[in-house]
């Protein structure tokens, strides 16, 4: 059963699609002005905006910034060596690790 779509549904579809690729380029254009590049302002937002309960672990991280595990490794190297964040083992799993904030990618 297939249905045809209306023009106006292209027009919002569109315009939803303009307005998403303006926000993220308004990002990415903050996280240059921050010297940072636009993948760990996307992280550090993630793990500050992360639901109660959640932790950041690469995993869950990796998940929510649709990345590949090893490629989120290598952004919370940078991260790291960058004084933004830092990584623990998990109290509760000690397989797991934590990435946290530092308070310079708090700000």
């Amino acid at each position: 059963m297939s249905r045809k779509i209306a023009t106006a549904d292209y027009r919002a579809l569109a315009e939803l699609r303009y307005r998403i690729r303006h926000f993220l380029c308004a990002g990415d254009a903050t996280a240059r002005q921050l010297g940072l590049e636009p993948q760990q302002y996307l992280l550090l937002l993630a793990i500050r905006g992360l639901p109660e309960g959640r932790k950041a672990t690469i995993r869950t991280m990796a998940e929510r910034l649709a990345l590949k595990h090893n490629s989120m490794v290598e952004l919370i190297n940078r991260l790291e060596k960058n004084g933004y964040a830092s990584r623990s083992r998990s109290r509760d799993d000690r397989r797991c690790v934590v990435v946290a904030l530092r308070p310079r990618g708090e700000k």
